[in-house]
């Protein structure tokens, strides 16, 4: 099989894959490092936007909306180790001086918490996205993250998205992308991708995929930027670059074993 004449006709024509590629979509995270969460679905969805301010929150403030959330939470424990750790950050200025400790708070909860990642994430994707409580319940932390990034896009450390070619997306299984090639898309919520393939091969599994991202050229400093959080995660070697309501479009789709035959091609 040819890959990129395979990877055309996959964005082209969604393929009728066996049963052993049951078709959903997984939050990026290494499965040698964490475990994997699914997400159900017959097509890689770009999500739809979110109307905070027709959202009434649940809880008092993110603390309480992390530690006693319905979908999913985070122990004591893990609440004071976050933010001691954010703390930390705050104190050496990865970031400059322009993010809160809130926010900082935020960015490492996404990080560092894959099944706190997957139930907000859900808020972003039908028919999730329809759950009136699931939306009051993660409505401070989709605030305050959402704050974040939009800091970070015009901050003057920002990660310029000019500076590499593509960032890749692994998914655990064969999904359909429709009508999605060679146009730009805006993708809404946060999407995580990795500079390196092979954290997004890890990350796809052998019955999976890995997508190829790439953005639009644009010096308009109030449209969301791609941003490097390697040194905001406790698993910097996954590389992360996090995306949030980012206008991306798709280069390439190659299967795993496509990736693994070809690599194997190289190193023979």
């Amino acid at each position: 099989i040819n890959p990129k004449t395979f990877s055309q006709n996959l964005l082209q024509h969604p393929l009728k894959p066996p049963i052993e590629f049951i078709l959903n979509i997984v939050p990026f995270k290494m499965n040698n490092t964490r475990s994997q969460t699914s997400m159900p679905s017959e097509q890689w969805c770009l999500g739809e936007p979110i109307c905070n301010h027709e959202i009434e929150p649940k809880y008092a403030n993110l603390k309480v909306e992390v530690l006693c959330n319905e979908f999913t939470k985070l122990s004591k424990i893990q609440w004071n180790d976050t933010l001691k750790k954010s703390q930390f950050i705050l104190q050496q200025q990865k970031f400059g001086s322009f993010l809160e400790l809130k926010e900082v708070i935020a960015l490492k909860l996404y990080c560092d918490f894959d099944s706190l990642q997957c139930e907000y994430t859900k808020c972003y994707r039908p028919p999730y996205n329809q759950n009136k409580s699931r939306l009051s319940s993660f409505y401070w932390w989709n605030k305050i993250l959402s704050s974040a990034m939009k800091k970070l896009s015009n901050s003057p450390t920002k990660f310029d998205n000019k500076r590499f070619k593509s960032v890749y997306h692994g998914v655990s299984s064969v999904m359909k992308l429709k009508n999605i090639n060679d146009q730009i898309h805006k993708y809404y919520g946060p999407l995580s991708t990795t500079t390196d393939i092979f954290v997004a091969r890890s990350m796809a599994g052998s019955k999976g995929m890995i997508i190829e991202i790439q953005f639009p050229d644009s010096d308009n400093r109030d449209l969301p930027s791609p941003i490097n959080v390697s040194q905001l995660s406790a698993f910097p070697e996954e590389h992360e670059i996090l995306c949030f309501n980012q206008s991306i479009y798709v280069k390439k789709v190659m299967l795993s074993s496509e990736f693994d035959s070809f690599k194997y091609l190289q190193d023979a």
